[in-house]
């Protein structure tokens, strides 16, 4: 996947694949994704570990 308009700061090669495979799944178009990362942020206190069900 191209990231001309993101910048990528995961690191980890298999959470990017995961990353990846989320949004290939997922359908969201640039504008989508862009309206979700620019109006959310995790609070400091939380990881993604906190996100599973």
């Amino acid at each position: 996947m191209e990231w001309r308009r993101f910048e990528l700061i995961e690191k980890d090669p298999k959470r990017v694949e995961e990353l990846e495979e989320v949004l290939r799944r997922s359908g969201l178009g640039r504008y989508e994704l862009a309206l979700i990362v620019m109006s959310l942020r995790v609070r400091p206190e939380f990881g993604l570990d906190d996100f599973r069900t």
